[in-house]
């Protein structure tokens, strides 16, 4: 595989996907094992050139969801439709991508978390509750710091009477 991670996948109109790092045709699952991987994956079009990574990303996910994974909420997905007509669309994309930073970053701790509470039970514990609280408090400061960050206003001042 590429040194730097970055594969360039070629879809062909006969909706096969041609990985040019190992010269060979594969699969969507392949592909999706490829990401879980951490390599950076750009699909083009073979025939336009045109990228195709968001449309093909977005056929992984539907897969998934389609064999019971179920990891997207309906009404998350029934939101992110309304949104496409809508002028919060990129405020809504940069809040998903830091959201997804922020989570990654913490996802570690939360596994880890999890293991040492023995398992299934974990949802019962005081130490999750205070656990989820903690996360809350943490999620709800950087939205209100990355919102600062985009605008250059202070969301929490809108709420406060002027004195």
């Amino acid at each position: 595989m590429p040194e730097n991670n970055k594969i360039v996948i070629k879809k062909y109109p006969n909706r096969r996907l041609y990985n040019t790092a190992i010269s060979a045709y594969i699969t969507l699952e392949e592909l999706s094992n490829l990401i879980k991987e951490d390599y950076n994956i750009i699909v083009i079009d073979a025939k336009t050139g045109e990228d195709l990574t968001r449309v093909t990303l977005t056929q992984i996910i539907l897969e998934h969801e389609s064999k019971g994974y179920s990891l997207l909420p309906l009404e998350f997905l029934k939101q992110i439709i309304k949104l496409y007509d809508n002028n919060l669309s990129s405020v809504f994309n940069a809040y998903i991508t830091h959201s997804m930073d922020y989570f990654k970053k913490n996802e570690n701790s939360m596994q880890e978390f999890m293991s040492s509470t023995g398992g299934g039970n974990f949802l019962f514990t005081n130490n999750w509750t205070k656990m989820w609280e903690d996360y809350s408090k943490k999620n709800a400061d950087f939205m209100e710091a990355m919102l600062k960050n985009m605008s250059g206003l202070n969301p929490s001042s809108n709420n406060k009477k002027d004195k």
